[in-house]
């Protein structure tokens, strides 16, 4: 969600925003990374070395899940999804559901 704020840059309240819970079977490979697996650069405002990651990790299929880091929160995590890995049909998701967001995020209320 705090990735959604830092990168939204909409400054109004979002009235499209879905969340969806998923539910990752114990089998379903998870690549789990910390700040010292990725490349230099990965938090940069360029977002070119952590779309290179990121893209060379779907063209692997190294693994359907991939934790990372959330550059705005450090101590959070970020849950990727590859589509092209055999494991992802094991992913269930639930129905959409819609964000509510606090007015108060978004400057003047």
């Amino acid at each position: 969600m705090l990735e959604c704020l830092a990168h939204a840059g909409i400054g109004r309240v979002p009235r499209t925003h879905v969340a969806i819970e998923i539910t990752i079977a114990g089998a379903v490979a998870v690549e789990r990374c910390d700040e010292s697996d990725l490349p230099a650069g990965w938090d940069h405002s360029d977002q070119r070395v952590a779309r290179h990651f990121g893209d060379a990790w779907i063209r692997e299929r190294r693994s359907a899940v991939l934790v990372v880091p959330s550059v705005v929160a450090r101590r959070e995590g970020n849950v990727l999804l590859n589509p092209q890995h055999p494991d992802f049909k094991r992913i269930i998701a639930a129905s959409p559901e819609a964000v509510v967001w606090d007015a108060r995020l978004f400057g003047r209320h």
